[in-house]
């Protein structure tokens, strides 16, 4: 699957050597270890997981030594040990995790390395999705649950003479169930991990799912051969490294749909509300030549501004709706869809927004965002806006 995608496929990037991340895992030694890249061009893979609440084993500053030596094989966490042997498998050399790569207690590493994990998934061989393991410790490389069949029924012609049997076999997990609705789905960093990647391996409940450009295969389903042009309806199942070029219309255009599928997704930390996203951040900002302003692009301003808040049920009340409150942990402009800690959304049917007429217009519009090594990280911002109409 790998090489053909690599060599074969016009719409998918080629599987030629990368830059390596700062730090990579080197799955051929046996144990593995932490190796510090020093800019070597290899192909990698990197890990896309949920941590789902569990402490992951993790490199900090007093254990970078031992880690550059070994890695305890018998302290790594089921979803390490499963990606490393994936990886060894597949003969791919260098693994990419983000809790053993990143210096976990150093705030001045975690800064330089956010701004280019992006990059990172964008520039692997393959991103190896742990869609089903619910934390670090399920795995994901499990025995496949047998396809017995459960029974058996004569299949008849029109002229009700039997030419067939129908074998009936229990319901598999698909797409959907296990990918776009996944535990894996309901996480912020990773909707920028699966949409830059050049290729995926999904590991669901049932089976695994091939993701590419070209389409998507798995066993079971009738749907594994469907094109980008099926995969349109919804971000949850735009193909991997759709951000090389636009959908349809503009990059601001597909942003709009982005911004809901992002805010659904939780954080740990509300401060990395935008780190989260900067890989596309960036991505989009190549291709559409715009400033990013909080969530909103300085070119598609009026029709940004144009979202909605999500009524949320209420905790403390059955059968109430609220709107969600100010995220207090991330300063951000009121007119901006990142100050609400909650799913917002661009009513874009209704509205037609692509046909939109603005009566207002923009006269001043100015932000004032944390510069420096560290400006990606911020959670504070000013800016104003004003409108005549």
């Amino acid at each position: 699957w790998i090489d053909t995608c690599a060599t074969k496929h016009q719409r998918c990037p080629s599987g030629e050597p990368r830059t390596l991340p700062t730090r990579v895992i080197d799955v051929f030694q046996d144990p593995p270890k932490l190796i510090d890249s020093a800019g070597m061009h290899e192909r990698y893979a990197c890990l896309s997981h949920c941590w789902g609440g569990l402490t992951p084993c993790k490199t900090t500053t007093a254990l970078l030594s031992a880690h550059m030596t070994s890695l305890n094989w018998s302290k790594l966490p089921q979803n390490f040990k499963d990606a490393i042997v994936l990886s060894r498998c597949l003969q791919i050399k260098y693994l990419w995790i983000d809790s053993l790569c990143i210096i976990q207690d150093s705030e001045e590493d975690w800064f330089r390395e956010a701004q280019k994990m992006g990059s990172y998934y964008s520039c692997c061989l393959l991103t190896i999705a742990a869609a089903a393991a619910k934390d670090t410790a399920s795995g994901f490389l499990h025995e496949r649950k047998q396809m017995d069949t459960l029974g058996t029924i004569p299949y008849k012609d029109e002229s009700m003479e039997a030419v067939g049997v129908v074998h009936l076999r229990r319901q598999v997990q698909g797409w959907k169930a296990s990918i776009v609705d996944g535990i894996l789905s309901t996480r912020a960093w990773t909707l920028q991990e699966r949409l830059l990647a050049p290729r995926i391996i999904h590991f669901g409940e049932d089976q695994c799912f091939w993701d590419i450009q070209e389409a998507f295969y798995h066993p079971y389903d009738s749907d594994r051969n469907q094109t980008i042009s099926d995969r349109r309806e919804e971000v949850g199942t735009w193909p991997p490294n759709i951000m090389l070029e636009p959908i349809e219309g503009s990059p601001q255009w597909q942003w709009l749909e982005l911004v809901k599928e992002y805010t659904r997704r939780q954080l740990t930390r509300k401060s990395d509300y935008f780190p989260a996203l900067s890989g596309l951040t960036a991505k989009f900002s190549s291709l559409a030549k715009d400033e990013f302003l909080c969530g909103i692009w300085q070119g598609d301003l009026l029709r940004g501004l144009l979202w909605r808040s999500l009524l949320l049920p209420r905790p403390d009340e059955e059968n109430t709706l609220e709107y969600p409150q100010m995220n207090t942990d991330l300063a951000s402009p009121s007119w901006s869809w990142s100050s609400v800690d909650g799913p917002c959304y661009y009513d874009i049917d209704n509205l037609r927004l692509r046909d939109t007429n603005f009566d207002a217009e923009v006269v001043d519009c100015g932000m004032v965002e944390p510069t420096g090594e560290n400006a990606i990280t911020a959670s504070s911002f000013s800016g104003s806006l004003v409108l005549r109409g």
